[in-house]
């Protein structure tokens, strides 16, 4: 379990997944999501610089960049080549899109491991270990007070924990090298595609600067990571270069919890905002120093502001540091960022959006202050827990194909984690917003069923073990996609014990023809409090941390009616059931604002579906239609009328015999 405590000083990001998934084709998991992932959001701001030494790679390893060629070693070296215009070709990556930097057209590095391993992995064909590096020339920076290289990636690889991405950097000719993760502040995954193409920016002045003899490799498989034979990296426009930015503090990111040994929430029940005895709200700041001089007496303000930012609620004031230039600082290679977690003391009083805003100054007088300021938006709510925005979930989180039935979509589930610091909490259900892509049921055909699940990690070790706690099966009705979020209970109501770390998803269990989609938060899981459902290596299914997105499945707190959107607008009114009680018929009235289509369901009292039908567009005003439920036992049930495939509206109906 993650463990809240209060730090400052040097802390590089990461987070560990507890298993890696096994080779799988390309999808649409990750490439309508990942794909996502601007290089704005993941890479530092140049600010203005002095090029040193760029490549297109327009001449391949002979090289473009009036230096010298580039060579290539390691067991696999020969595998570094000049991109074709199938690349990446290898059998499970041949799905995907070349890469689309901006001289791709001219000619991209592609280091295929995929294509290398020759065609899918049998028996007859094990996978093997693949390692190799591309380096530049010697180049003499003994002129260079910082050294920052900046290149364009697009990759996946697989199957084990860390990246086995690194940029080594040697200031003796390549006999020593000292090792850079080469995706700079992104958190990756195995078998999760990058952005295309991930802009990276890595500061290795530490090594370089006022060097003369510098070579820079971008290897594959490093020392710090083994065990990886699949997928691709790709590499293009790689420029080195001394920045012309003399001070420039940056916030990159503020967070309202212990991101690194807690969670954050974008929205949080005010029974659950930490109380003020307990230090009240977390909130983080993230920074780094991008420019040539140390930065002293550096100063950090945290304000809570209301939603329109007008009023200052509270304000902590961070002892003051200094952060040291990269080039400058005693450890090599150098932090990426810096971090601080703070409690700050406050408590909201009432339900409502709040601004956590943080500043940043130094003594000196920053060049580029437009980065310095930095706010989050944060909800409190009576019943509502959630990690994402829902007006920002705009990508779509879809299973994969079957290897051995294309028509079958194998077993997929999304979810988040969740704690409760203080006691008298209950679980009831949860929300999620289903894709496009979602089979929904029809007359003659159901529709995907799925498992609202509630899980407790009962793990005693650093490997997370979830227990299922509570559960409730559904089938998605057409109404329910791509209608916003819809509440689905668990069977049974859980009292949520504090400090226990819960997770929440939906998930199917088997291959099934029906899809399951959930839409999602692209580039928001800073906490690694996102979990995918997938086979791991060996084809055991297993939950993976440290994603990209946050799916939209929020844990609800509180009874809600099952299937509706509740935070919608309706566009109906006066339903009325007459008679009722009914014996073999009654007749459905209710009031439209605006033409729309309609469509009823019937569900009996434990809230499991009956019968229901689209009955077509009706018009603006009073309507009605016939609803036989002759065939129906005597009993009580809840007729539900759909408007527009997004609102419902109930009423209770009994039968008698």
């Amino acid at each position: 379990m993650k463990r809240i405590y209060s730090i400052i000083g040097t802390v590089l990001i990461a987070a560990v997944a507890n298993a890696q998934g096994g080779l799988r084709p390309a999808d649409q998991f990750e490439i309508s999501v990942s794909n996502q992932r601007g290089a704005e959001a993941l890479s530092a701001n140049r600010g203005g610089s002095v090029d040193f030494f760029c490549e297109d790679f327009a001449n391949g390893l002979a090289g473009n960049n009036s230096v010298g060629a580039w060579t290539t070693g390691g067991n696999n070296g020969s595998v570094w080549a000049l991109a074709t215009a199938n690349s990446p070709a290898g059998f499970y990556s041949s799905s995907l899109n070349a890469m689309a930097s901006p001289t791709a057209a001219n000619g991209w590095m592609i280091f295929d491991a995929d294509l290398a391993q020759g065609g899918q992995i049998t028996a007859a064909n094990p996978a093997e270990v693949m390692s190799g590096y591309i380096q530049t020339p010697v180049l003499d920076m003994s002129s260079l007070e910082n050294v920052k290289v900046d290149f364009n990636q697009y990759f996946r690889y697989c199957c084990a924990q860390l990246s086995p991405l690194s940029v080594q950097v040697s200031n003796d000719g390549g006999a020593t090298f000292t090792e850079f993760g080469a995706t700079g502040i992104l958190i990756t995954s195995a078998n999760q595609l990058s952005a295309n193409p991930l802009n990276t920016i890595i500061d290795v002045s530490c090594v370089a600067a006022l060097q003369s003899e510098v070579v820079i490799r971008w290897s594959y498989n490093a020392d710090f990571a083994d065990g990886y034979s699949h997928y691709f990296w790709g590499l293009d426009d790689i420029c080195i270069y001394e920045t012309a930015v003399e001070n420039d503090l940056e916030i990159t990111q503020v967070t309202n919890g212990d991101i690194l040994n807690l969670w954050e929430y974008k929205v949080t029940p005010l029974d659950q905002a930490i109380t003020e005895a307990d230090g009240g709200m977390v909130a983080g700041v993230i920074w780094r120093n991008n420019g040539r001089q140390d930065q002293t007496n550096c100063n950090i303000v945290i304000e809570i502001l209301d939603e329109a930012g007008t009023t200052v609620l509270n304000t902590t004031n961070v002892p003051t540091f200094d952060m040291p230039a990269p080039a400058n600082e005693i450890i090599c290679p150098a932090p990426v960022l810096d971090t601080i977690f703070v409690q700050t003391g406050w408590v909201p009083s009432d339900n409502g959006i709040y601004q956590v805003r943080a500043t940043l100054t130094s003594d000196q007088t920053d060049d580029l202050p437009d980065n310095n300021v930095r706010t989050r938006v944060i909800e409190y709510t009576s019943d509502e827990y959630g990690h994402n925005d829902v007006a920002l979930t705009t990508g779509e989180l879809r299973g994969r194909a079957s290897a051995d039935n294309p028509d079958l979509f194998v077993p997929f589930g999304v979810g988040n984690i969740y704690t409760f610091p203080n006691a008298g909490s209950t679980a009831y259900g949860l929300t999620v917003e289903f894709g496009p892509n979602t089979t929904g049921a029809t007359q003659t055909a159901q529709g995907a069923n799925f498992l609202a699940a509630l899980y407790s990690d009962q793990s005693t070790t650093t490997a997370q073990v979830y227990e299922l706690v509570e559960f409730g099966y559904h089938m998605v009705q057409p109404q329910w996609i791509d209608a916003g979020p819809i509440y689905f209970p668990f069977d049974n109501s859980a009292e949520c014990i504090v400090d226990e770390v819960y997770l929440c998803s939906v998930e199917t269990e088997e291959e099934t023809v029906e899809e399951l989609t959930v839409t999602a938060e692209p580039n928001s899981d800073n906490d690694n409090s996102t979990a995918r459902k997938d086979f791991n290596s060996n084809q055991v299914l297993t939950w993976f941390f440290r994603n990209s997105y946050s799916p939209s499945v929020r844990l609800i707190l509180s009874e809600r009616t099952i299937g509706v959107n509740e935070t919608a607008v309706t566009n109906l009114s006066g339903l009325q059931l007459f008679p009722n009680p009914a014996v073999d018929n009654t007749r459905i009235q209710f009031n439209l604002n605006e033409a729309s289509n309609v469509a009823y369901e019937v569900r009996d009292i434990n809230g499991k579906l009956i019968m229901w039908d689209n009955i077509g567009k009706h018009a603006a005003g009073s309507n009605s239609f016939n609803l036989n439920v002759s065939e129906l036992p005597a009993g009580n049930y809840v007729i539900g009328v759909v408007t527009g495939g997004k609102n419902i509206t109930h009423e209770k109906l009994m039968i008698v015999r």
